[in-house]
């Protein structure tokens, strides 16, 4: 509960075994603005289904850690610290 954002390098990321199954993600760049003010940027992919693909169908999902994806890192970031999404316009 205490982590609030725990980051690996690109390549220590492992695919899901049924990532071949999996459809074409759908992708978000976010802002995350985190509990004492920080702000984390990247892009949030993710597989649902078509009538709940939206990012706080997403955010509200099982799991306590969302995945961001930054330029060289994959940032876990505990969603109990996140005070706001912001979608950042490509």
């Amino acid at each position: 509960a205490q982590v609030v954002v725990a980051r690996v390098g690109i390549d220590a990321e492992e695919l899901p075994d049924d990532a071949d199954q999996q459809t074409i993600p759908t992708e978000q760049e976010v802002e995350l603005v985190l509990t004492g003010g920080v702000r984390v940027n990247g892009l949030v992919t993710y597989v649902l289904p078509t009538d709940r693909a939206r990012i706080i169908d997403y955010l509200n999902g099982v799991g306590p850690f969302v995945r961001l994806l930054e330029d060289d890192h994959v940032a876990w970031v505990n969603k109990r610290h996140i005070v706001r999404v912001v979608l950042v316009e490509r």
